[in-house]
């Protein structure tokens, strides 16, 4: 079945009539143009506890002046399967601003900030006998959105983003990192108060028509303590041994007029990582506006 909902989708992208390309990579959306949206993303988790999840992302892109664009993200998740209880929780709120300076027509360079207002709202998570949040470990799912998820935190992202574009050949570079700190002691779960995460990545894409191209991308996120116990806090897990998660994503994207296209298929590649998640999908549809 999913694999049928890919296909559809994929053919649905690439026979769009001629268009400008969408040109926006998910790591940073940046978009030299205001959109609104809605993305949906679905999986399997495996551990620990096995569920189906799916997940909801409303976001806007409004530009404020030229280059310069403010952002909001609105999460929503879900997941059944768990022993049976099923759970619809909405994560943290992203409010962000952002700016791209075009150094050549080729050459861009951009920067943003984003702060995930800790807006999470709880739902008991059924009774595991693990000392494991599986609604945490879950949402992990989120890979370089990961701020979205994390619950009683306040997280804060700088960022900075390269793009180069020649000969319809597309790339980007984003690094940035989160520091978040506790605003509500969880009585459940013991996990650090001051947190601290990397995160970067790289998206290759080559426009074939002018209004699709096909897009690969490797985005991953680094503890940077030796232990990794920022990461146990980040999943919800720990027993969590990995001090990195990273994920390879590929998918085609396509832009008619004013209605742009994302489809993406990720897949987990560290062995613990892989043991938590089964490859997942994406589908975004926004509306591109002046």
């Amino acid at each position: 079945m999913r694999a049928r909902i890919a296909l559809l989708i994929l053919l649905l992208v690439l026979t769009s009539a001629i268009a400008e390309a969408a040109h926006v990579w998910p790591q940073t959306d940046y978009s030299p143009k205001s959109r609104v949206g809605l993305e949906v993303a679905f999986g399997h988790m495996n551990e620990p506890v096995p569920a189906d999840y799916l997940h909801y992302l409303f976001n806007l892109d409004f530009s404020v002046i030229e280059n310069l664009h403010l952002r909001l993200g609105i999460p929503f998740s879900g997941y059944s399967g768990a022993y049976g209880k099923d759970n619809f929780i909405r994560g943290n709120i992203l409010l962000g601003a952002s700016y791209m300076y075009p150094v050549t027509p080729w050459l861009h360079v951009g920067g943003g900030l984003r702060l995930f207002t800790p807006t999470y709202e709880s739902a008991d998570p059924p009774s595991t006998g693990l000392m494991v949040d599986p609604r945490r470990a879950l949402l992990t799912h989120w890979q370089y959105r990961f701020q979205y998820a994390m619950e009683d935190y306040f997280p804060i992202s700088p960022e900075i983003g390269l793009r180069m574009m020649r000969w319809n050949v597309f790339t980007q570079w984003d690094f940035g990192f989160t520091y978040a700190f506790e605003v509500d002691e969880n009585e459940r779960y013991n996990r650090e108060y001051h947190m601290w995460m990397l995160h970067y990545a790289f998206a290759l894409g080559y426009d074939f028509w002018g209004y699709a191209e096909l897009c690969v991308s490797l985005a991953g996120i680094a503890d940077p303590e030796s232990d990794g116990k920022h990461m146990r806090s980040l999943t919800g897990n720990p027993l969590y041994t990995e001090r990195n998660m990273h994920v390879v994503s590929i998918g085609p994207r396509g832009q008619y007029k004013w209605a742009v296209f994302f489809f993406e298929a990720s897949f987990p590649l560290e062995k613990a990582y892989r043991e938590v998640l089964d490859p997942y999908y994406h589908f975004t549809f926004q509306v591109e506006f002046p």
